[in-house]
């Protein structure tokens, strides 16, 4: 009996061998997919938390991006705005200036030779010349240094001061008022400045 009592164990051992090498196999074959499913959940986990990152940082730089942009904006109009105040303070104090040109005696000087330049340079013309309501009290000297047949009106639309002729027959104005230059200084003014806000 001994000898089948150790075959029979011979025979358990084998089989135990066999079994515990399968189960040996079995176990490292279920560790290694459980290695490679961690592995490969976290190489997914890392690509989701990567692809999110890039996607966070897009919308950061994004917003970073309109709020520079905003900012240089808000920058540019202030600055613009300054200009136009300081411009205004310029045309202010142009318009002052031009004022007291205005009651200076050279200021009758000054109508009187651009009405005698207009005589001059359009004989055989005459015309109407328009005046500010304030100038009313030129009107006997401007007719007098040009020649017959001039006549003159007082026009609201002269503030400044200066004078304008229309040619009727020529359909024709000669604009030498205060009001006229002053814009067309200011326009390029602002056109060589860039003061304009669009």
């Amino acid at each position: 009996m001994n000898s089948e009592t150790e075959k029979l164990g011979r025979f358990s051992r084998a089989v135990y061998k066999v079994a515990d090498e399968e189960a040996e196999k079995i176990m490292s074959e279920a560790y290694a997919w459980h290695d490679r499913e961690i592995q490969k959940a976290g190489n997914d986990g890392l690509s989701l938390s990567y692809e999110k990152i890039k996607e966070n940082v897009r919308e950061i730089n994004e917003k970073y991006i309109r709020m520079i942009a905003s900012g240089e904006l808000e920058g540019k109009r202030r600055v613009l705005l300054y200009r136009e105040e300081l411009a205004k303070k310029v045309f202010s104090l142009a318009k002052k200036k031009i004022e007291e040109f205005k009651n200076s005696p050279d200021y009758e000087k000054y109508l009187l030779s651009k009405a005698k330049t207009i005589g001059e340079e359009y004989k055989g013309k005459t015309g109407v010349i328009h005046i500010c309501p304030d100038d009313k009290g030129f009107e006997e000297k401007l007719l007098s240094v040009l020649p017959g047949g001039f006549k003159t009106v007082t026009d609201s639309s002269i503030k400044l001061g200066g004078i304008a002729v229309y040619f009727e027959s020529d359909n024709f104005l000669c604009d030498y008022t205060f009001d006229c230059a002053f814009e067309e200084q200011k326009e390029l003014f602002y056109s060589r400045s860039q003061l304009k806000i669009n």
